[in-house]
């Protein structure tokens, strides 16, 4: 997706899920904080692709420098435990970039 265009080979990311604060379970692990770049994903994973394809396109025009795998939060996402319309969910994709001081 940097490059501007996807293809077969798996890359790495991280799933983020949010967890409650008082009774987060053992294995969890907590992401540093960082500056990033991030687009706001709406409706079914079928159209997801053009969202990765949109961050890099703008990372690259700001010629930003990413700094870690990118991160996707599931904001209303499937592992909630209730029913929801694929067509409802609701994801950040978020690129971690150097800082540009």
């Amino acid at each position: 997706y940097l490059e501007g265009r996807l293809s077969d080979v798996p890359y790495s990311f991280h799933a983020c899920i949010p967890l409650e604060r008082e009774k987060p379970p053992a294995d969890a692990v907590v992401l540093p904080a960082c500056n990033a770049l991030s687009v706001l994903y709406f409706g079914n994973y079928s159209g997801i692709s053009n969202a990765w394809l949109t961050l890099g396109k703008e990372a690259r025009e700001r010629k930003l420098t990413p700094a870690g795998y990118p991160r996707v939060l599931g904001i209303v996402a499937p592992y909630t435990g209730r029913e929801i319309n694929p067509n409802r969910y609701c994801s950040r994709l978020v690129l971690p970039i150097a800082s540009q001081d």
